[in-house]
């Protein structure tokens, strides 16, 4: 029974490897790839300001509303509004081979975060880092803000 379920994982794994894809064994999303498809990230909000002062072409990538935006936002944060209708054709605008430490206010499961990295998975985004809770998190940590 154990060299059953043994062999199983060990095929499993290698089917994902063989297939080009990491599982995140949390959220069973893509989180990472050994071929030419982009780099998706689950990050907190250290994380997030650890490769901000570390990696050099990283943006960060708001998609709140510009009120939100104007009540407090990450220093050089790029405001893309999720909910504005021109939202793909301004993100297809962007340097796919940046880093993106993409953000909303709460950064949960299906908020706006979620649907605009998986946009820019499809539109061929290199590197992307999701900062789990969002804003709210990164103002929890009580890291900078900008107002």
């Amino acid at each position: 029974m154990i060299k059953t379920t043994v062999s199983i994982a060990l095929l499993s794994c290698l089917f994902s490897v063989g297939t080009g894809k990491l599982a995140n064994a949390q959220s069973g999303r893509e989180t990472a790839t050994v071929s030419s498809r982009p780099l998706r990230e689950d990050v907190d909000a250290q994380q997030a300001a650890s490769v901000l002062q570390t990696q050099k072409n990283t943006v960060v990538l708001d998609v709140r509303t510009p009120d939100e935006y104007k009540n407090g936002h990450l220093k050089d944060a790029v405001n893309i509004n999720l909910y504005d209708p021109n939202f793909r054709s301004k993100l297809a605008k962007l340097d796919k081979s940046k880093t993106y430490v993409v953000h909303c206010a709460a950064g949960l499961g299906n908020g706006r975060s979620r649907k605009a990295t998986a946009l820019m998975d499809s539109l061929g985004f290199e590197r992307i880092k999701h900062l789990n809770g969002g804003f709210n998190a990164w103002q929890q940590a009580n890291l900078p803000v900008i107002k």
